[in-house]
């Protein structure tokens, strides 16, 4: 369908995750027309977040212990839609409003 999936991650080697940047600044010197999904981890979410133009989040309606959570994603993105809700999770795409009201 078009789009490249980037998956960041601390166990992949050096070398492959110099190839995950490359194929981002890749993408960013091309512009528009090509999608990039990234799938990793906090850290991960936490850099590359505020440069995303789009985020599609599904959030799951039962609690979960754990230490680590996605990061607060309201201090760049306003939702733009929900693309599907029921009683167990829903699924809502959202817009960078720093990127895209320039």
């Amino acid at each position: 369908d078009g789009r490249t999936i980037i998956t960041l991650s601390g166990k992949k080697s050096v070398q492959e995750i110099l190839e995950d940047i490359m194929i981002i600044e890749e993408t960013q010197k091309e512009g528009e027309g090509k999608e990039v999904w990234l799938c990793g981890g906090a850290q991960i979410y936490n850099m590359l977040l505020p440069y995303c133009t789009h985020l599609y989040l599904t959030t799951v309606f039962k609690e979960y212990r754990g230490d680590v959570f996605f990061p607060d994603h309201r201090i760049w993105f306003d939702k733009e839609e929900t693309l599907y809700h029921d009683s167990q999770y829903c699924i809502e795409k959202y817009i960078n409003r720093k990127l895209l009201n320039n």
